[in-house]
């Protein structure tokens, strides 16, 4: 299932990305969700140099700014819950879970309860 790479987000949270990652993230999980969570516009302003950054986007015809903290090139841990409480905020069909990790490699998935339940079910997987 971590191979399918529209069906999982499979990421290090050690960025690669350093141009702009948190553009290539909101992709990523519009990717997973099939264009349910469908971000336009999207632009982030990371730089190294700096303690703190912001990324703009468009959703469902509202405009969204978010703060994100820089701490070398980690991924900023409150961005990503930002982002599964939009799932919810919009009352999206699904909603984002994050897979079992190791923590430098982080794992999400966009389910729709009765996805999620059979998850559960058939496969005894904990879903965050």
């Amino acid at each position: 299932m971590l191979s399918l790479s529209d069906v999982v987000f499979v990421f290090d949270t050690e960025l690669a990305n350093l141009e702009h990652p948190y553009e290539e993230i909101l992709q990523s999980f519009a990717r997973i969700s099939h264009g349910v969570f469908h971000p336009t516009n999207i632009q982030d302003d990371f730089d190294l140099k700096h303690t703190h950054g912001e990324v703009t986007f468009q959703l469902a015809g509202q405009k969204y700014r978010r703060r994100f903290d820089i701490d070398g090139d980690w991924v900023d841990p409150e961005f990503l819950t930002y982002v599964f409480g939009l799932a919810a905020e919009l009352k999206l069909a699904g909603r984002f879970y994050a897979l079992p990790g190791d923590g430098q490699v982080a794992h999400f998935i966009y389910l729709t309860p009765p996805q999620a339940r059979l998850l559960k079910e058939n496969y005894t997987l904990e879903l965050e």
